[in-house]
This record gives C-alpha cells, sequence and structure tokens, in this order.
C-alpha cells in the first residue's frame, strides 16, 4: 500500500484514511505510515532532514524563517497551540529573540516543544543518489542515459529539460 501512496501522490491523512477502511472491511492489519517509513529508513540506511513548513507551503522554517512563528506570506501558525501565552515574543508576526550567546543545545528554540501544522520531510541528495545506483536497472539507466539521448536525437523534438529554450540561450 505504501508503493501506491507513493507512486500515486497520496497524502499522508488519506493514506491512514484508506488503511483504517482496509482494516475495518478485511481484517487485515497494514502498518502505519510512521513505522512503513522508520521500518524504510532503517533498511535503506536513510536520513531525513524534517522542518517545520507553512500548512500553506510557502514557506520551510529554516535558514531565514527559522525562528519565525507565523508565515510571512498567508500568516498561517506555525504550531497548533498559537496562544500569545506559549510563544515568546510580543510581535507574532516577527521572529523570536535570537539565541543567547552561551546557549549550545540545538532545541533552544523556546518553542522547540510545541507541535507544527506541517513537516517537510526532505532526504539529501547523497541518499538520493545512493538509492539511484543500488538499484541495477536505475543505475544502468543513470549511467546510460546521455548515450540512449544521443542515439534518439530529433533536432525538432525535445528531448528532455536541458533542450529547452532557457536552458539552450545559456
Amino acid at each position: 500500500m505504501f508503493a501506491c501512496k507513493v507512486r500515486d501522490h497520496i497524502g499522508d491523512r488519506q493514506y491512514e484514511r484508506l488503511r483504517k477502511i482496509l482494516r475495518e472491511s478485511t481484517g487485515v492489519e497494514i502498518g502505519s505510515l510512521l513505522s512503513t517509513r522508520n521500518f524504510l529508513r532503517e533498511i535503506l540506511h536513510l536520513d531525513m532532514v524534517h522542518h517545520h513548513r507553512c500548512p500553506e507551503n510557502h514557506i520551510a522554517y529554516c535558514g531565514k524563517y527559522e525562528r519565525y512563528i507565523k508565515c510571512p506570506y498567508c500568516n498561517s501558525w506555525r504550531f497548533f497551540e498559537h496562544s500569545k501565552e506559549l510563544l515568546p515574543t510580543d510581535d507574532l508576526s516577527n521572529p523570536v529573540p535570537s539565541r543567547p550567546a552561551d546557549e549550545e543545545d540545538t532545541d533552544w528554540l523556546p518553542f522547540h516543544h510545541l507541535k507544527p501544522n506541517a513537516i517537510y520531510h526532505y532526504i539529501p541528495l547523497i541518499h538520493r543518489l545512493r538509492l539511484l545506483y543500488a538499484d541495477a536497472t536505475s543505475s544502468r539507466e543513470v549511467q546510460t542515459y546521455l548515450e540512449d539521448l544521443k542515439e534518439k536525437s530529433n533536432p525538432n523534438e525535445k528531448r528532455d529539460v536541458w533542450d529547452g529554450r532557457i536552458i539552450s540561450s545559456l
């Protein structure tokens, strides 16, 4: 079922709903999304990077937005718990104060204990490349791609993104 989720771009909530429907109608227990992801991370040796993100996908709360508590584009709250008492700032549209110089732990952010409205999961490039080259078929495709592209050359046809107008003008 996880393969269908990935292939068909099924969202996490829909996956969990389908999982529940299947369990209730067939009695078959399908692993939760969390357990499936943890299993895959373990066997594939993947390290995922997680960032809070705007629920509307405007920004990820990293880099210059790391300390923001509201999206600067749509004013969506970063956290479910968005009462003023829980957040260490007077102006809720501005970032929280900078980390004190003597603080060394990565959980200093005064709201690290709050639950984000949305999370962006990212697999670093090195892990993606390892996966790409781990499978014999995809590895062969990557290694022979350029030769295959030249063999199928037709000057009137766009073969891939590199044949586009912008790339060609560089």
